[in-house]
């Protein structure tokens, strides 16, 4: 039974999430493992889909721990407690899953952290006999899928994540058997494989403001592609869309913003929107898989200023009038002081859209990189440079 249900969603964006984390009573314990974040925050932005994959294939609440188990053969295994294999049964409840959540345009998604079907890159993996203690590097052997935290870009257990430093332990006389602390959960494994551009990460990665943003981003871009695949875009609805994601890309890669832009420029016949958002999805989700630097900001922020900078010395639409010296200035203080770490990320975006909100370009107006975000998700309001 959920303790507290997230208010509903106001925003079209559906986010499928570990049921423990909206207060469900589904752990191996009978508890739950409710995260206010995900609750209050993704909660009353979007629409959660809640699933528990332990309990999805039959276990009951509560149940023994089930654990993963390495087979020696550079594979793992999912083994209850009497040492039964759960392998075949999880990964055909993931490929189940998946199919789910693609149906209703999942653009995102929440999985706990150091669970055994859940888990990224912090999941324990019991050891075969001889193993602990071995010498090899965390990681060299990745189960059950790609060995990135899932849909992210960044290598399993980099992020530092609360138990994941990947290192075996020995047992020592009848302790613990040996083990190591950077596997995924083959839940986690099986979603990565099937919905490689659908971005997923740990409730425990939300606590890292860069992390947790990276992953919003990411969200939004997947949600609004989607929406553009079944609107049946022509090629100026492409363009304008290339147009929009163009400096979240450039945060990230210059050079892969002007791919970006070639790309959805390139065809030249009415009947091949669709090829082109064939080419654009795999390109767009690339593009977004590394987090943005803070120079990658800092270039992108000084852009729309020297953009803005034209109107305010002279402006020709009686619109842009707001747009004064004062205005400018005012940007360029809030991108310095960003810059100085002073201000969030925030703070130089509001600045700029402000400004940008008065222009007679509406293009401008309708970049992703300057759209107001729903507030209870606290977007880039804890984005510093290092």
């Amino acid at each position: 039974m959920r303790t507290d249900s997230p208010a509903p969603a106001p925003f079209p964006v559906r986010i499928a999430v570990s049921a423990c984390l909206l207060g469900e009573r589904v752990r191996y314990d009978g508890d739950h493992s409710r995260h206010d974040f995900v609750v209050n925050g993704l909660g009353r932005c979007f629409e959660l889909v809640p699933d528990c994959p332990e309990v999805g294939i039959g276990l009951g609440t509560p149940r023994p721990k089930i654990h993963l188990v390495e087979d020696g053969r550079g594979g793992v295994r999912l083994r209850g407690a009497g040492g039964g294999d759960l392998t075949a049964r999880m990964s055909a409840y993931a490929g189940a899953a998946a199919r789910r959540f693609r149906e209703p345009g999942v653009a995102g998604i929440v999985l706990k952290s150091k669970s055994p079907s859940c888990g990224i890159g912090d999941a324990r993996v019991a050891l075969p006999p001889g193993e602990a203690g071995s010498g090899r590097e965390a990681g060299s052997r990745r189960e059950a899928g790609s060995g990135r935290e899932a849909g992210s870009g960044r290598e399993a257990g980099s992020g530092g994540e609360a138990g994941s430093g990947g290192e075996a332990r020995r047992s020592g006389g009848a302790g613990p058997a040996p083990e190591r602390q950077d596997g995924t959960g083959l839940f986690a494994a099986g979603l990565a494989t099937a919905l490689p551009r659908v971005p997923i990460i740990s409730d425990a990665a939300l606590a890292d403001p860069v992390r947790r943003d990276h992953w919003l981003t990411r969200v939004f871009a997947a949600a609004e592609f989607r929406r553009l695949r079944e609107r049946g875009p022509d090629r100026g609805a492409l363009r304008a869309f290339a147009e929009r994601w163009r400096e979240e890309v450039a945060a990230v890669s210059e050079e892969a913003a002007e791919q970006w832009l070639r790309e959805a420029a390139g065809s030249r016949r009415a009947d091949a929107a669709g090829e082109t958002l064939d080419r654009l999805e795999p390109l767009l989700a690339e593009a977004l898989a590394t987090p943005p630097t803070a120079a990658g900001h800092r270039r992108v922020l000084e852009g729309y200023a020297r953009r803005l900078g034209p109107a305010a010395r002279s402006p020709k639409d009686p619109s842009e009038a707001p747009t004064t010296r004062r205005g400018v200035r005012a940007v360029a203080a809030a991108i310095a002081a960003f810059v100085r770490g002073q201000a969030p990320l925030a703070v130089p975006i509001g600045e700029i859209a402000a400004r940008a909100a008065h222009r007679s370009d509406p293009a401008l107006r309708d970049h992703a990189y300057l759209a107001p975000r729903p507030p209870p998700l606290g977007y880039r309001e804890t984005i510093y440079p290092p």
